[in-house]
């Protein structure tokens, strides 16, 4: 038995410091659940991030887009990247090198996002 007082255990019914009146300790059970929306959630089934560094974007979709259209910077459109997007339309994608570099940095989980926060997530 505990005193729900201050915690401290005890034999007779009242806690011998406190004097409040002991209760019978109750079994826990801890359960460890990962976390999940599934409730209507515009995401359904994918993992809550509670990382503010780590994005919202999806890694897959940026490595698909910048496989596909790198040369005319859609990932960059994707990651909210405006401006280097437009740049590389018209230099389709650094002439190859930039795009190159863009492709590595997303494979690694290195990408930002307009907000500095890191592309990492292989969701959709």
């Amino acid at each position: 038995m505990r005193c729900p007082n201050c915690g401290a255990p005890g034999q007779s019914g009242v806690c011998e410091y406190c004097e409040v009146p002991l209760e019978d300790e109750e079994p826990v059970q801890r359960v460890v659940v990962e976390h999940y929306h599934f409730d209507g959630d515009p995401a359904p089934g994918r993992p809550i991030n509670n990382d503010p560094n780590v994005s919202p974007k999806s890694r897959l979709v940026a490595l698909l887009l910048c496989f596909f259209l790198g040369l005319f910077g859609a990932h960059r459109f994707y990651a909210g990247k405006w401006a280097s997007a437009v740049v590389q339309i018209f230099t389709f994608g650094g002439i190859g090198i930039w795009w190159c570099i863009d492709f590595i940095m997303i494979i690694l989980g290195c990408m930002r996002d307009r907000d500095g926060r890191r592309i990492s997530n292989w969701h959709l």
